[in-house]
């Protein structure tokens, strides 16, 4: 059964501190912590020339006037696949619903509508992850990774460690390494090839290691292809988080946040 996560709660805090210090100003701080707007983040993706995530933006008043007819445009933004669940981020990290239905994702904007002008325009997506992770560059340029069952979330919370992990030898050549970890871990790490043990996703779905291992690996190849490697490496101190959507559409890789950070 796939995992529904339902809409945040308990928003009364965070409607406070909105009413307190302002939607700018709260939006403004939220930002600076998490690092760019989702508009910032976006273009930086698309820049690199990276698959993005497809989304729709709409206003506060245009979804409450149609929401059917917004996630039908979603729908068709993913080819025609029609996800189980939904994210929307009112205020990015702070006031957001996760895994949510349509119709909890209606109740959720109805709920917080109130702390919100007409205008107010929003991201609506998918969130039939049924794995995620991030590759990172070093000072060197060596490159490596953590992917994890599920949505990215359960990395930066802590509730997972990660599933799979990748690390590029140092000259940047041939397959890089695999280790298979958490839940997917034991045996020899090697013989992830000729495992034929399906892991259930998040959205669902099952998966066996060298499914998922063939995934992570193209989605390296694509990040690979967009910034280059010189001699072995790779653009160093660089952050690029990536989502895996659901079986039904071939597990696509793609990238919601790409970063080269100055340290």
């Amino acid at each position: 059964m796939t995992e529904r996560r339902p809409p945040t709660t308990g928003l009364r805090e965070y409607a406070t501190e909105l009413n307190n210090v302002g939607l700018a100003g709260l939006a403004h701080k939220v930002t600076k912590r998490v690092g760019g707007t989702f508009e910032e983040r976006l273009k930086a993706i698309k820049e690199l020339g990276l698959p993005v995530e497809p989304s729709i933006s709409v206003t506060m008043k245009d979804f409450d006037d149609n929401p059917e007819k917004y996630f039908d445009e979603l729908v068709e933004r993913l080819d025609g696949y029609c996800p189980k669940t939904y994210y929307a981020a009112l205020i990015a990290g702070r006031v957001r619903a996760m895994g949510a239905s349509r119709e909890e994702l209606i109740d959720f904007i109805r709920d917080n509508r109130q702390n919100f002008p007409d205008d107010y325009s929003f991201s609506l997506k998918s969130n039939d992850h049924a794995f995620s992770g991030c590759l990172d560059t070093d000072k060197d340029g060596i490159l490596s990774g953590t992917f994890v069952l599920g949505p990215y979330h359960r990395l930066t919370t802590g509730e997972s460690v990660g599933d799979l992990r990748i690390t590029e030898n140092k000259f940047g050549s041939g397959t890089p390494e695999l280790a298979f970890t958490g839940g997917m871990g034991g045996g020899n790490p090697g013989d992830y090839r000729n495992d034929n043990t399906k892991y259930k996703t998040y959205t669902g779905s099952t998966i066996t290691k060298m499914q998922m291992a063939e995934k992570v690996l193209v989605a390296r190849d694509l990040l690979k292809q967009a910034i280059g490697v010189e001699r072995g490496r790779y653009i160093p101190n660089m952050h690029c988080r990536v989502v895996f959507v659901d079986s039904e559409y071939g597990y696509k890789p793609y990238f919601i946040k790409a970063v080269q950070s100055d340290i």
